[in-house]
């Protein structure tokens, strides 16, 4: 109740929307993230890869504010993480009960509720925006379904429209195209692509090193610290994969462009 009594975090749009300075996370002693530093920019659109229990959900999970760090900084556009309205986390699908009573609007309604205000119903606007969201990707037809009886594709597309009804500015997207087929994923990426162009910072952690090469300009690889940051080019060499993935990893062949497979399962990440 306490985060729909206090009022949103204070923006200082002239500071970079995330940066991170030196940034340790625990779990009952045992190390998940260890002294990682980065700043991520307006509208980046970033990759985090790294073998299974690397750190990536721990680190969403960190800068959506929904756990604390044992040590370093962490700033949302020269704040702390808590309280911003602006920052949209989609956890991975197994971490989502999809049994839950509702429906696809009533969803995407629950991420108005900062901005509608403790014990007060929602508006026409906020309607609206939930109506304006589920149009943007494809979904207003299905508004009265319940959530559970939904294709993993078009779960997805619900929570991109939650980020989009909250108006967010800074969305991380944890294993979205998980178990997706081709299509599904064709229609991810058309949605965030025209957020790309409406200057909102995706963060998209995904076990897929070659999609992450082919589709993104910027590539974080973290493993619990972080190995390497910048265009795929620069961070998909054998140096840096072999530190991060070491003997868990075939790059076939040795040719100027690499093809990389990971030998990590795509799910349970971190501890919850």
């Amino acid at each position: 109740m306490e985060q729909f009594l206090t009022a949103p975090a204070e923006h200082d749009h002239a500071s970079s929307p995330i940066e991170v300075e030196h940034l340790t996370v625990s779990y009952n002693g045992h190390q998940a993230l260890h002294d990682v530093s980065f700043t991520i920019e307006q509208a980046q659109r970033i990759a985090v890869v790294g073998p299974n229990g690397s750190g990536k959900t721990t680190l969403f999970k960190a800068l959506a504010g929904t756990i604390d760090p044992e040590s370093g900084e962490i700033r949302v556009f020269g704040h702390g993480p808590c309280g911003h309205v602006c920052i949209a986390y989609v956890p991975q699908r197994n971490q989502i009960d999809w049994d839950f009573p509702a429906s696809v609007a009533d969803v995407v309604m629950m991420s108005r509720a900062r901005k509608i205000g403790f014990a007060r119903w929602p508006r026409r606007n906020d309607w609206n925006a939930v109506q304006e969201a589920l149009e943007r990707v494809d979904m207003a037809r299905l508004s009265k379904r319940q959530i559970g009886e939904l294709s993993g594709g078009q779960q997805q597309r619900v929570f991109l429209a939650r980020a989009l009804a909250q108006e967010a500015e800074i969305i991380l997207l944890d294993e979205p195209l998980t178990g997706l087929d081709t299509p599904s994923q064709q229609s991810m990426f058309r949605i965030l692509d025209e957020l790309h162009q409406d200057r909102i910072t995706i963060m998209v952690s995904t076990h897929d090193l070659n999609m992450a090469a082919d589709r993104f300009d910027t590539v974080m690889l973290i493993n619990r610290s972080l190995v390497a940051f910048g265009p795929p080019e620069e961070v998909f060499t054998r140096p840096y994969l072999m530190k991060a993935y070491g003997d868990h990893l075939r790059i076939l062949p040795d040719e100027p462009t690499l093809t990389i497979v990971a030998d990590t399962c795509c799910e349970g990440d971190e501890p919850a």
